[in-house]
C-alpha cells in the first residue's frame, strides 16, 4: 500500500517513515532503552554502509550496576553513573538529555566515517516527545534553517 494511501486510512505520519525517523523519548532511554532504539536504526544505517554494533555494558536495571553505558562499534558511552548512596538517582545533571544526544552523536560519528553526508537530528532532545530523523543533506539544510529555534531540531 502506498504512503498517500496509508495516511488517507488514518496512519500516524511517524510509521510511513520507514527507516528514517524514530521515537526518542528521553525518559525511557534514560531507563535503558538506548540499545533498543540503535538496533532500530541498523536497517537505515546499512544502507548507508555503516554496520553497527552496540550492546548494553551497564544497566541501570541491575543490582549493585555503577550506572548506564552502552557499546557502538568498539567505543564505550558513559550514560550515566548512579549515586552510590541512592542508587535509584542518576549523577548526570540531566540523564535523558545524555541518554538522547551521546548515542546519536556516536551514530553521527559512524556516517562521518563511512563518507554519508546523512546525519541523525533530533527535535525535542531529551524530552518525552523526543523524536529522531535521519536526514540528508538538503533536507538538513533546510530543516537547521526553520525561522524560529523551537522549530528546528539538533544535531548531537
Amino acid at each position: 500500500m502506498d504512503r498517500l494511501t496509508r495516511l488517507s486510512n488514518g496512519e500516524q505520519v511517524v510509521d510511513t517513515l520507514d527507516d528514517l525517523g524514530w521515537p526518542a523519548d528521553g525518559e525511557d532511554l534514560a531507563e535503558g532503552t538506548v540499545e533498543t532504539l540503535l538496533k532500530s536504526m541498523k536497517p537505515a544505517l546499512a544502507k548507508r554502509d555503516v554496520r553497527l554494533r552496540v550492546k548494553t555494558i551497564d544497566s541501570p536495571h541491575r543490582t549493585g550496576s555503577p550506572g548506564y553505558a552502552i557499546e557502538v562499534n568498539g567505543e564505550i558511552i558513559d550514560l550515566y553513573r548512579l549515586n552510590p548512596s541512592e542508587p535509584s538517582l542518576p549523577l548526570s545533571e540531566d540523564p535523558w538529555l545524555d541518554c538522547t544526544m551521546l548515542p546519536l552523536r556516536r551514530v553521527n560519528e559512524l556516517l562521518a566515517e563511512v563518507g554519508s553526508g546523512d546525519r541523525v537530528v533530533i527535535f525535542e532532545p531529551g524530552g518525552n516527545d523526543g523524536f529522531a530523523i535521519l536526514a540528508t543533506p538538503a533536507v538538513l539544510e533546510s530543516l537547521l534553517a526553520a525561522p524560529t529555534p523551537t522549530e528546528r531540531p539538533v544535531m548531537p
